[in-house]
């Protein structure tokens, strides 16, 4: 310490602090002379990388720097020498005689104090030293005192290093990982590495990253390190899965690459955290619902759906229907209470539109996705169900759309092979076909549901809206998209945006998709748009009488999937607000409008 000290005044301060971060140099070398140490290539090999970068910076230094000087390069040469037989002296009594961190600190600054002493008697400077603290008592012995005791607690944590790892660890740790990103740690030889997961640049983005330690000698210390950051990291992973139950489309993905995805991309990530998998692949539509709505859901952690916004959709369907069943709920009665189910889901996204998985973790990276299930975090989300008649239609919790949407997605449904241009294709279609409907709806807005909590099956309550026109669409979204600007505050209220686009001129219809496109919050500020904030409505669509051929059927938009229900028959949709748990931290919705 006092050759460092002593440096300072003869050198600028970053170059006294680019030698210190060199330290691993000559702590290498005395491990390899006090300890007769063996190290790996890649230790060498590091010591080597760092020494060149110290060589062109000392160039670069001596020619701007005026505080340059061979004799300050000396000292603080010393010092580091110091630094590496002490290090490694240190290593070597603790590890001979079991002795403490206390004990260290204090014989080790016992002995320095008198070396530096009598080196101070010696060059005359103590006088004039005691002479300056005398006439400046707060600036040096009050800074002193703080000095002192952060320098103590700074050595304790690293002896602690040094007892238990050895020197050079304790000399190259140089970036902390937190417990709860901590993935696993795995022995090879007389290596350890340490999986983890690090945040990205961008917020919204996770990534696997790995570190490895070399110098940790013997299986004994190797096992014995592992398992002190195992159990550690354990009480950080009390809200982690272990068991998961994983729905693979394979017809999902970029050139129905879904199964392999997973198998290469996920499946690896969730082995590392050891998670047990039990993966089922489906073989039709709907059958990702089947297989959910009669496995034990008791039996797992978490769902996990490895696909598009479909597969999701079927999933937690399936999960729903299981519960409803398990309780005896008549799931096609309205007033039947929603049961909740007891695991979350997770979302893979390898689908076209995504929107889903965006609300989730504002990113549709696939990586991201899985280590957002791996860390366990889960939000409640809202959703919806839709009746037709007296029978359910499906639940949902994206989007419910008829008339535009429900002509686009019926325009592209036969078109799936195009992947999301599909959708430019139903909407362009459907755009030029304008098609009209009249249509009664009545509308239940936020804040008047009835004290029973039921949506009024005869919709005579007398805080209902009702309007009959002619529509050629109606949109509802269980996020206030964007109606208002109180972004996702009431995203865990059972209340959705539902808009009534009256009959209107193409152009007009065009300028709010210009506006929809951009992401502007007053899309729908047009005369022609009703727009309600509402816990749930009806929709009864009334035959045209001008069009004998008109089919008995017609197509509704759940979630961007086109279900078919009876013409005659009213549809009812109605709002939950904790419908089901998603794994994931919950988009913001700045996030949620960048991703759209």
């Amino acid at each position: 310490m006092g050759l460092s000290n002593s440096s300072l005044g003869y050198l600028n301060y970053p170059t006294q602090i680019i030698f210190k971060c060199c330290k691993l140099i000559p702590v290498l070398i005395g491990g390899i002379i006090i300890q007769k140490k063996k190290y790996t290539t890649l230790d060498f090999a590091a010591c080597a990388c760092m020494s060149i970068g110290l060589i062109f910076f000392t160039l670069a230094d001596s020619s701007v720097s005026p505080s340059f000087s061979l004799y300050g390069l000396m000292l603080i040469c010393s010092a580091l020498v110091a630094d590496a037989v002490i290090g490694n002296v240190q290593e070597k009594t603790m590890k001979e005689f079991s002795s403490s961190n206390s004990e260290m600190i204090l014989y080790s600054y016992s002995i320095g104090f008198v070396y530096i002493l009598f080196g101070q008697l010696a060059t005359g400077q103590f006088w004039s030293a005691f002479s300056f603290c005398w006439q400046h008592p707060f600036q040096t012995y009050g800074y002193a005192l703080i000095f002192s005791f952060t320098g103590y607690i700074g050595l304790v944590v690293v002896l602690s290093l040094v007892k238990s790892f050895g020197a050079l660890i304790a000399v190259t740790g140089k970036s902390t990982i937190l417990y709860e990103d901590l993935l696993d740690a795995k022995i090879h030889k007389k290596e350890v590495t340490i999986g983890f997961i690090r945040r990205h640049k961008s917020k919204n983005i996770l990534k696997v990253d790995k570190v490895s330690f070399h110098e940790i000698e013997g299986s004994n210390e190797c096992t014995e390190f592992v398992d002190n950051v195992l159990s550690r990291a354990k009480n950080y992973w009390q809200r982690r899965p272990t068991k998961l139950k994983v729905i693979v489309n394979p017809q999902s993905g970029t050139l129905k690459k879904g199964e392999r995805v997973y198998k290469e991309v996920v499946q690896p990530i969730f082995e590392s955290a050891r998670i047990v998998c039990e993966t089922e692949v489906t073989q039709s539509r709907k059958h990702a619902q089947e297989i959910l709505s009669k496995c034990c859901l008791n039996d797992f952690d978490g769902v996990v759906s490895v696909g598009g916004d479909g597969t999701f959709t079927e999933c937690y369907n399936g999960m729903i229907l299981n519960q409803m069943a398990c309780a005896k709920r008549d799931i096609n009665d309205r007033r039947s209470q929603l049961i909740k189910p007891p695991i979350p889901i997770g979302i893979i996204p390898l689908g076209s539109g995504q929107g889903c998985i965006k609300m989730a973790i504002g990113s549709v990276d696939v990586v991201t996705a899985a280590l957002h299930i791996v860390i366990g975090k889960s939000f409640s989300a809202k959703g919806y169900s839709v009746h037709s008649g007296t029978k359910l239609v499906y639940y949902g919790n994206l989007l419910f759309g008829y008339g535009f949407y429900s002509d686009l997605i019926e325009e592209g449904e036969n078109k799936r092979w195009m992947g999301i241009l599909r959708y430019g294709f139903g909407g362009t279609k459907a755009f030029f076909k304008h098609r009209l409907f009249k249509a009664k709806i009545r509308v239940l807005p936020w804040g008047s549901t009835p004290k029973d909590g039921a949506l009024d099956s005869n919709l005579n309550n007398d805080h209902e809206k009702e309007f009959t026109d002619e529509f050629f669409s109606v949109e509802m979204y269980p996020f206030l998209f964007p109606l208002v600007d109180r972004q996702l505050e009431t995203y865990s209220l059972p209340l959705c945006s539902l808009y009534m686009l009256r009959s209107c001129s193409r152009i007009d219809h065009l300028q709010l998709l210009a506006k929809l496109a951009r992401k502007k919050d007053d899309t729908y500020s047009f005369d022609f748009v009703k727009s309600f904030e509402a816990e749930g409505f009806s929709l009864a669509i009334e035959p045209d009488p001008d069009n004998r051929e008109e089919n008995n059927s017609i197509i509704i938009n759940i979630d961007g999937d086109p279900f078919p229900v009876k013409r005659e028959d009213v549809i009812h949709v109605k709002m939950y607000a904790d419908m089901i748990d998603i794994y994931g931290p919950s988009a913001s919705w700045n996030e949620i409008k960048e991703l759209m």
